[in-house]
């Protein structure tokens, strides 16, 4: 934790201003207590955070300034003690009540200060941020963090466009919550599109989370929106490619449709990557973290081992004969493009237009697209398929692709 003294000038003379105090705690929002002292602004120096004058008032008034500091620590120590999860918010809440009822600082009294009459209310942007903080550990790969800082980069827009950027969490109730599903509907999607109903409902469940757990640990008072369900649409996203169209892909003439050859070879590298994870079903993290240490040789054949990222759990297969040629195309495994997320979602979508398509091409549809194809194609049971994608269980198959007549007709003899 640091304390910073700060001049905050007034609104009606600039000259004039008071003497506030600065709770930080790495990444969590900052806190501001105001001392009350309102000062000249020559008296106060700024890199020093105290006042320069050499007269009696001054020394009294930086002893004071100490004195705070030394408080404040105290009731830092006090809310540790107590089972409180440290935020500035908290900790300028718990003092300023303490301050203002001329309590001594005890542990009993820390604990009446922050009764259900004067618990902590954080912004629920503050909320968010606790949860983000909480969940780094279990943070396996970066796609998952980015997901969480979107989630909260679209709540921050909604209160700005509604002109509350202090929203309280306890404020968010049913009818916010529906007011935000509303307008994160008329967001793009990035794609072309608005925002899914499935994307909109992963909204709510991380604010909902969010509440519950800082309501749990006594940082917002109340939690108004426990039982809101915002339905999702069972309508699974199984768009992919048939072998066709990857080969069509695999061998499409892109130098040919760009002027700029520089770009062009850059478009060929993703292109190569993209069919490599349609024939591995690797997602773009696990793609970009292969190296020489994930390939064995069993039974004279080479094999991918690779933990997974998100799920954390071994992604077993031999390598695609297709595969196998990429790699060897870029001198081995170790050797393959490393492209930042970025550069690799904006060159697919060059690849994309280059090539006709109007399907979103992403790793993802590379990874359902490897999931048809062994199911289809190759006619790999599920069982096998879950264990070299790396999945938790065969029913999450589902997710990535299903069943069709290709397979059927395979099976079926008369």
């Amino acid at each position: 934790m640091e304390l910073l003294y700060y001049f905050a000038r007034s609104k009606k003379d600039k000259q004039y201003g008071t003497i506030k105090l600065s709770v930080v705690i790495p990444g969590q929002i900052e806190s501001v207590y105001s001392t009350g002292i309102q000062i000249d602004r020559k008296l106060w120096g700024g890199n020093l955070r105290r006042f320069v004058e050499k007269t009696d008032w001054a020394k009294r008034r930086n002893t004071e300034l100490r004195q705070i500091e030394s408080d404040v620590e105290v009731v830092r120590d006090l809310l540790v003690m107590a089972g409180y999860e440290l935020m500035p918010a908290l900790i300028t809440k718990a003092y300023r009540n303490l301050a203002s009822s001329n309590l001594p600082l005890t542990l009993d009294n820390i604990t009446e200060a922050l009764g259900d009459s004067a618990r902590p209310d954080l912004q629920l942007i503050e909320a968010i941020d606790w949860l983000i903080k909480h969940k780094q550990k279990d943070i396996k790969d970066e796609s998952t963090g980015d997901t969480y800082r979107a989630r909260r980069k679209n709540f921050v827009n909604w209160v700005q466009s509604i002109k509350r950027p202090k929203f309280l969490a306890s404020d968010f109730n049913v009818e916010k919550a529906l007011l935000f599903c509303d307008w994160l509907r008329c967001q793009p999607n990035g794609k072309g599109g608005l925002m899914s109903q499935n994307h909109v409902a992963r909204h709510i469940i991380f604010i909902k989370e969010a509440i519950e757990k800082t309501v749990g640990r006594g940082l917002v008072r109340q939690d108004q929106i426990s039982k809101f369900v915002y339905s999702r649409k069972e309508v699974k996203d199984l768009r992919h490619f048939n072998p066709d169209e990857v080969d069509l892909l695999y061998k499409l003439d892109i130098e040919s449709c760009f002027a700029d050859q520089q770009l062009a070879e850059k478009v060929i590298i993703v292109r190569d990557l993209f069919i490599f994870c349609c024939y591995t079903g690797f997602h773009y993290v696990d793609r970009n973290g292969l190296s020489g240490n994930n390939i064995k040789i069993r039974n004279g054949s080479p094999w991918i081992y690779k933990q997974r990222g998100k799920t954390g759990i071994m992604a077993k297969q031999k390598i695609h004969p297709v595969a196998l040629d990429i790699i060897d195309k870029y001198g081995g495994v170790d050797y393959l493009p490393k492209v930042n997320k970025n550069d690799n979602n904006d060159w697919l979508k060059l690849l994309e237009s280059a090539a006709g398509l109007k399907i979103g091409l992403s790793t993802k549809i590379a990874r359902k697209t490897f999931a048809y194809m062994c199911l289809n194609v190759w006619h790999i049971d599920k069982d096998t398929v879950a264990v070299m994608m790396g999945l938790k269980s065969p029913r999450h198959i589902s997710d990535y692709a299903e069943i069709d007549e290709n397979r059927i007709e395979h099976a079926i003899n008369w």
